[in-house]
């Protein structure tokens, strides 16, 4: 089997470590990759446990020391100590892996939708290709989801479902921009500045849109309205610094990525839609919300991040 977690060791920083069970050739080894080293150990020692989605596990046949040379040749002999491997090696051990197998284990089913207003209707099929973008990147990765990084690869994830609904798409270009008083009105001369994106619908329906991602902690499920508040704010001050034309539609668009903590992920589905109930209570023309098999996908750390939602209001003057 194989598990990935948060370690704490002595060790060196950026290495695998392998931990046998037992001595023979076909015993089950667990590999622990991305782990968090500290150099120093804290003074009332550790503390915790590795944390990992039940439902992720994967069973393979069992591979023998010979096996395990070719992928990485320092690696010695099954024993009970531990051996460091380095973790660049790790995508050849998983393409080495015969009969996998997925746990048996039931899964949290898949939460996911869109709301689209009747005026940007032509947004729904890219809405959608964004959804399954998402469901299939953490299906393939497993160990990694594309909700976790920043504004930036966001954007970019939505540019692709642009494309592959059929539409166009340009990010980062050089605009003209409006100066806007602190209260939001349109105040001197126009200066050159950068959008965030500008596509266009398979219908031809053309849109610009300004970006801003918001991390939401829900595992206490203290109300993070006014964080998105805040959020929705600064977007909406950029879309309205961008130059009215005619046939463009302009979009103040937010991703929101909800975090949970792994105590909490026994709940999971209600802490979803505690995020998905406060994220609506904003006036919206469309969102859209995805979490594939929520817990079953992520980076480990003490959080998962099982998905995310996408509010998309326009600007109307």
């Amino acid at each position: 089997m194989v598990f990935t977690g948060t370690a704490s060791t002595h060790s060196k920083p950026s290495v695998a470590q392998w931990c046998s069970s037992n001595t023979t050739d076909k015993s089950s080894p667990v590999l622990f990759i991305r782990a968090a080293f500290h150099l120093t150990p804290p003074q009332k020692g550790y503390g915790g446990g590795l944390h990992f989605g039940a439902s992720s596990i994967r069973t393979f046949d069992p591979m023998n020391a010979q096996k395990l040379r070719r992928i990485w040749p320092k690696f010695e002999k099954f024993g009970q100590g531990m051996q460091e491997l380095e973790p660049r090696h790790y995508s050849r051990f998983l393409s080495e892996q015969t009969h996998v197998r997925k746990s048996p284990l039931k899964r949290q089913a898949s939460i996911a939708g869109v709301r689209v207003a009747n005026d940007l209707r032509s947004l729904r099929p890219v809405l959608e290709k964004w959804i399954n973008l998402n469901a299939e990147l953490a299906e393939r990765w497993r160990v990694d989801v594309p909700w976790w990084y920043n504004e930036r690869a966001l954007l970019g994830l939505f540019s692709s479902a642009v494309w592959l609904s059929g539409g166009v798409a340009l990010e980062e270009y050089t605009v003209s921009k409006r100066t806007l008083t602190k209260h939001g009105h349109v105040d001197g001369d126009s200066f050159t500045g950068r959008a965030d994106l500008y596509f266009e619908t398979p219908k031809g329906d053309c849109f610009r849109a300004e970006v801003k991602q918001c991390w939401l902690r829900t595992s206490s499920m203290k109300d993070q309205r006014l964080k998105l508040k805040h959020c929705l704010h600064r977007v909406n001050r950029d879309i309205h610094q961008a130059e009215p034309e005619d046939n463009t539609q302009r979009l103040a668009v937010v991703f929101i990525t909800p975090s949970v903590s792994f105590k909490k992920t026994g709940q999971i589905a209600d802490h979803i839609q505690w995020a998905i109930e406060q994220v609506r209570s904003f006036r919206h023309d469309s969102l859209a919300w995805v979490f594939p098999e929520p817990g079953s996908y992520g980076k480990a750390t003490q959080y998962t991040h099982p998905g995310v939602i996408m509010l998309i209001k326009q600007a109307r003057r």
